[in-house]
């Protein structure tokens, strides 16, 4: 009887370190930072956005912040925001 237990064992070691090793080069990219975003200039410093009607409308500001749930009132405090 031929003892195979190995090879297979080391073929599904190789086939698994080959597969990490492709998933490692695939998420790298992910990690750099983005070199061609600028900072916003004083004409970028609002918030445009294409409401419901089609009308383009820019925020400048927010002076007040409301959140409809408390599990989203809970989240925006916790980074950072008051209400």
């Amino acid at each position: 009887m031929i003892n195979t237990s190995g090879r297979v064992l080391k073929a599904l070691a190789a086939a698994l370190a080959l597969v990490m090793a492709l998933s490692v080069l695939l998420l790298l990219p992910g990690c750099t930072q983005d070199k061609q975003g600028a900072a916003p200039t004083g004409q970028e410093a609002g918030y445009t956005f294409t409401d419901d009607m089609g009308n383009t409308v820019t925020v400048e500001s927010c002076d007040a912040v409301v959140a409809c749930m408390g599990s989203f009132a809970n989240c925006w405090e916790l980074a950072g925001g008051s209400l």
